[in-house]
């Protein structure tokens, strides 16, 4: 298959070594990703994957409107226009859109949500912690997660925590910590009397969601157009 990565970041290199290790074709864009001008590729490309910067959706909608190509979207810190626009993206190709390709985070949602339905007379607090380099806070993952609780609970966000009052019971406390060279470590806490049930997942290089990422596009390609999910690739 022919695949392109857009981004050159720590995770888009690592992306980019595993499409080649698995024996397919790597194109990279020919244009500089940092200026107005549209997405442009010497050959035609089967599926692109993006790690890039959330400016870049614009590009990729309007290139998916031509050419109909199956994209992989990992880029983090989107906001409520850009999910429109990968909705929209969905209509003229195979989607999928995660905060998080390893396989190990996806199974941790799952046991999540039903942690999540079983205990909802418990206190739930997430916790976060990423390298000093990571621009966005909360983490993407750590969004999944808060969008897992929500649908069984009602509840608001509370961004750390300071002052003199006590804790409520529909509030969530969401934790951000950020230093050194962290890959990603997250954990939702739920706390009930006399008991904790914490659910971790710790990430020791970007390989794991490289390998996701590809893994996903591959599954993706010739598929209908639509929205999928990392649950889809995994699961259906």
């Amino acid at each position: 298959m022919i695949f392109s990565v857009i981004g050159n970041g720590k995770t888009g290199g690592v992306i980019q070594e595993v499409v080649k290790k698995n024996g397919e074709t790597l194109v990279l864009p020919t244009n500089d990703l940092f200026t107005e001008e549209p997405l442009a590729f010497d050959e035609k490309i089967e599926g692109m994957i993006d790690f890039s910067h959330p400016n870049n959706i614009s590009k990729i909608l309007e290139y998916v409107k031509k050419n109909n190509t199956a994209v992989v979207i990992g880029t983090t810190g989107l906001s409520d226009e850009h999910f429109k626009m990968i909705e929209e993206m969905a209509h003229y190709s195979p989607v999928i859109y995660s905060a998080n390709y390893s396989l190990g985070v996806i199974l941790m949602n799952k046991l999540v949500a039903e942690a999540n339905r079983v205990l909802l007379d418990w206190d739930v607090e997430v916790i976060e912690k990423h390298h000093n380099q990571k621009v966005d806070a909360p983490s993407g993952t750590a969004n999944l997660f808060l969008n897992t609780i929500l649908n069984d609970r009602k509840a608001e966000l509370v961004y750390g925590r300071e002052g003199s009052s006590k804790r409520v019971k529909e509030e969530i406390g969401v934790h951000s910590l950020r230093g050194g060279t962290l890959s990603g470590e997250h954990e939702v806490c739920f706390m009930g009397i006399d008991e904790v049930l914490s659910v971790k997942h710790e990430a020791f290089s970007n390989k794991i969601f490289a390998e996701g990422a590809v893994h996903a596009a591959t599954w993706l390609v010739g598929k209908p157009n639509g929205l999928y999910t990392m649950e889809d690739v995994l699961f259906k």
